[in-house]
């Protein structure tokens, strides 16, 4: 029985270590998508600023449009979660696999996550010079 209490932890423990591992992966694949759509739309930044849009309104759009691709993926995740849960029953100690408060809570984590890796190329875009911007090739 200690056997198979001490497999079991271990098991989890890897499982939580590549948990961490995949959010740092996905903090770093949205900040990289998020900055390389920024630097794709340098002149479309431009042009809007030099048209009298705010840094605020920049930011947001940038923002807006990264939180739809965020909900897009947490829906796709979470089919594919509740997919899985006959696979990590078994692994489970009183606690359902399809716990409500254990799927907002990591839908919340990963909203935070989109935020937080999207927040510094909105930044950078807001802070652009329109004139550099429109020059940009």
């Amino acid at each position: 029985r200690r056997v198979l209490f001490r497999s079991r932890r271990l098991l989890l423990e890897i499982l939580g270590f590549f948990a961490s591992v995949a959010l740092g992966l996905s903090v770093l694949g949205i900040y990289s998508l998020v900055s390389y759509s920024v630097n794709q739309r340098t002149r479309e930044m431009g042009v809007r600023r030099a048209l009298g849009a705010s840094r605020i309104s920049i930011i947001e759009l940038i923002l807006v449009q990264t939180l739809r691709w965020t909900l897009a993926g947490i829906v796709i995740g979470a089919v594919a979660a509740i997919a899985v849960t006959q696979f990590l029953r078994s692994y489970l100690f009183h606690i359902d696999p399809t716990d409500p408060i254990t799927f907002v809570a990591v839908f919340v984590l990963f909203i935070a996550v989109a935020i937080a890796a999207a927040l510094r190329p909105a930044f950078r875009a807001a802070q652009m010079d329109p004139t550099q911007a429109l020059r940009y090739q």
